[in-house]
């Protein structure tokens, strides 16, 4: 199928979500229900009928997205062969036309409804959310952007371009048959957090979690209701405190012996998938602190949401709760100096938010002009991956990398930090000088005027 793997962060199969993604490592069960990703179903183009690229989206756009097990193709499109033949994969249309399966935004965003259900019940990641998908061409990696829940939103910085924003308006899994994400998607910035909405409070999504007391005594009995109404087995409740949570609705924190847990169906060793529930936890062992509960998928770090903080109160002293901080997301790029000799190191510094194991930082002639959707030409004078070597275990949020000037002619140059592998631009450097620049550049006058005009008007044109 020509199909690359679907990626997240540092890991190459670290999209879960969808097939492409790391295997489950079983031949039967409910885990290897899953489909693909937007960027794979795009490339496929099953739902090429209910698929809009929106490009650059000159005007608004306000819709209804399906997941992809909601859809159903007209017998037009079945008998083109681009589609399944097995209608019974898909369930019925309700008639409505505004329902659409994938979004195409700015020639490599993809944008769908991840719901889990149906032939997509064993996804693992991102299960009912709008997930934003960034892949350059067939074949390639794809890499996870954001995943969104109902009131998130997610902008992309187009370099030299602008922004454009997915937002999420609501999300309804109530009915197997019309489950759905309403999304905006429109030129210009907005918060990820939109009013108080964010993957560190209850929001949206039919779900909810809430402690019965907002402050506890080591001893006492901490009561954390819960509801959801597309459970899965071996959905969990963690008690956890100084948890972060990232782009990607995952608790960064790693588990460890003696965590406050419990499966939703009330141990540590049961299946049941229930839509609501009520579980104690015996509070002795946790130090005074503030703390969450989130609940989360499958047996994994995924958030679907997450308690108001609460607090643990030891030796009469009080700690009031405290709002989870946002993570400032910056892209940057800049060089140690604007002038170099022909024998000195240049460095580079950066700083990405979202970065990918194959970004890579590439030196251009100031000359160099960034194409439509942010696309840069090949002809680099000097490159190499973030990590400085042929190979990236990890990803990098930031980082310095060090070329010699020695490699390049006297001229003017930029640095560039460009998307996995790829001539997909995200940042550049100002203008850096090497050597001795013994002429103007070329995109600039030969010459200036010798002097000024020796007089000027003495009145405006009437009009």
């Amino acid at each position: 199928f020509n199909l690359g793997h679907a990626s997240q962060r540092g890991s190459t199969y670290g999209d879960r979500s969808g097939i492409m993604g790391g295997s489950v490592f079983e031949d039967e069960s409910e885990k290897t229900l899953r489909c693909y990703n937007a960027a794979k179903n795009w490339q496929l183009g099953w739902f090429e009928e209910d698929s809009i690229n929106l490009d650059l989206v000159s005007n608004d756009w306000e819709g209804r997205l399906l997941g992809t097990v909601n859809f159903q193709a007209s017998n037009s499109f079945m008998d083109s062969g681009k589609s399944f033949t097995n209608h019974n994969l898909f369930t019925h249309r309700q008639g409505n036309a505004n329902k659409n399966v994938l979004l195409k935004i700015a020639e490599s965003y993809y944008v769908q409804f991840n719901y889990a259900a149906g032939v997509n019940s064993g996804s693992q990641e991102f299960i009912n959310r709008v997930t934003v998908v960034k892949q350059i061409d067939d074949g390639d990696y794809s890499w996870i952007q954001a995943a969104l829940r109902e009131k998130e939103a997610y902008t992309i910085d187009i370099f030299d371009y602008g922004s454009i924003t997915v937002e999420v308006v609501e999300i309804n899994t109530n009915n197997f048959n019309d489950a759905y994400a309403d999304v905006r998607v429109y030129n210009g910035n907005r918060a990820k957090c939109i009013e108080t909405c964010c993957s560190e409070v209850n929001c949206g999504d039919n779900s909810s979690i809430s402690t019965d007391k907002n402050s506890y005594t080591p001893g006492d009995e901490i009561k954390v209701s819960f509801t959801n109404n597309s459970p899965k087995a071996y959905d969990w409740i963690w008690i956890i405190d100084g948890a972060d949570v990232d782009q990607f609705g995952q608790i960064t924190k790693d588990w460890y012996n003696g965590a406050l847990w419990l499966f939703t169906c009330g141990s540590d060793n049961c299946e049941g998938t229930p839509n609501s529930g009520e579980l104690s936890f015996e509070s002795s062992n946790l130090e005074a602190g503030v703390y969450v509960a989130y609940y989360l998928w499958i047996d994994s770090h995924n958030v679907e949401v997450a308690s108001s903080p609460f607090t643990v109160v030891g030796d009469g002293n009080t700690i009031s709760p405290t709002e989870a901080p946002v993570p400032q997301f910056d892209l940057a790029m800049e060089t140690s100096k604007v002038s170099y000799s022909d024998n000195e190191n240049i460095d580079i510094s950066f700083t990405n938010p979202f970065p990918t194991r194959y970004d890579w930082v590439v030196i251009y002639s100031a000359e160099e002009t960034v194409q439509k959707y942010a696309i840069i030409s090949k002809n680099w004078q000097l490159s190499e991956f973030i990590c400085q070597a042929e190979y990236c275990e990890d990803d990098g949020y930031e980082g310095v990398v060090t070329f010699p000037s020695a490699n390049l002619d006297a001229g003017i140059y930029r640095a560039y930090l460009l998307f996995g592998d790829a001539y997909s631009v995200l940042t550049r450097s100002e203008e850096f000088t090497v050597g001795t620049v013994s002429s103007l550049p070329s995109y600039l006058p030969s010459s200036l005027p010798s002097s000024l005009p020796s007089s000027l008007p003495s009145s405006l044109p009437s009009s």
